[in-house]
Order: C-alpha cells, then structure tokens, then sequence
C-alpha cells in the first residue's frame, strides 16, 4: 500500500516538475509583447561611496535601463534584483536573497524606451551571512577591498543579467 503511495506521489511530483520546466516558455510564447532582449536592457549596481568606515552602512542600489522598444519585464515573483558581497578572491560574504521572502505572484514592471527603474535599493551594514538555515548571529566583517555583485534575477520575460561588479573599501579609521 505504501509502495503504490509513494509511486504515485513521484509521478505526480515528476509531472509538477516538468510543467514548473515548461511554464517559463509558455508564459513569454503567450505575451510576445513582453519580451526582452539583454541587449536592450543593461543592469547597473551602485554605491553611495566607494570608502567606509565603522558606523557607515553600505547603500546598495541596483537598477535596470531599457535601451530598447517600450517593454514589460515580467517576473515569477515579487523579487527583482539580488546582489552578494564577496572577498577580491571569491569568497562568499553576503547574499541579499538569503534574508527574504518574497510573494509568489507574477510580477510586471513596464520600462519604457530610455527609462531607468531602480529594482533594488537596499541598506547592508556590512555584516556577514549566517548559514541561511541555522539561526546564528550576523558576525561584522574585517576591514579591506570587497566586490559588490548584482543582478536583475530571471523573469518570464527575459534571462538573469548581471551588473558589473562594484568595488568598496571598508577601513578601521579616517587618515587626514
């Protein structure tokens, strides 16, 4: 009985899946007016400033221009843009999306030719991550050189575009 049970839950699981799969194509097939082309849009990550010192918080602003025709971006949920914080090696510090929920419903953000939408302005007070499933204290991190990664996420309507990378500086004191 509990056989039988467990195939039909992995069939019916394997079939979610591949409409889940499927879904993005359907969607931007069923509005063609919505869709994006990369080459159109460019992402753009900024900082308030490029040094900072203890007290300082980072503002971390990541929008999107639209150098192309008038358009909808079109995403699978209220979530728009993300950005991580690593080391100049490669280090993971910090992941914004880690430390949010969003809504699950589609989400559409009409950019016409020309315009810049900012899809993500956010406060980082230089904080590193927690493992995002174990509940420990955000630890502060050392001064130095960090890189700033941001991206608008994938949509229905478009893939996920990337920013350049922003540099910032953290140091323990003002020299004059």
């Amino acid at each position: 009985m509990k056989v039988n049970l467990l195939k039909k839950e992995l069939v019916v699981g394997t079939i979610f899946l591949l409409l889940l799969a499927t879904m993005p194509h359907i969607v931007s097939n069923d509005l063609p007016s919505a869709t994006a082309y990369t080459d159109d849009l460019v992402v753009t990550v900024t900082t308030d400033k490029e040094i900072y010192y203890p007290g300082e918080p980072v503002i971390i602003t990541i929008s999107v221009t639209n150098y192309g025709p008038n358009m909808t971006l079109v995403f699978s949920d209220t979530q728009l843009a993300n950005f991580k914080v690593t080391k100049p090696y490669g280090r993971h510090v910090f992941r914004w999306a880690w430390h949010c929920m969003f809504a699950q419903v589609i989400t559409n953000v009409p950019i016409k030719q020309g315009e810049t939408k900012v899809l993500l302005k956010w406060t980082w007070h230089k904080l590193r991550d927690f493992y995002p499933f174990f509940p420990l204290p955000h630890i502060p991190i050392l001064p130095g050189k960090y890189y700033i990664n941001g991206w608008m996420v994938r949509g229905f309507s478009h893939p996920k575009i990337n920013g350049e990378p922003v540099e910032v500086t953290l140091r323990w004191f003002t020299f004059a």
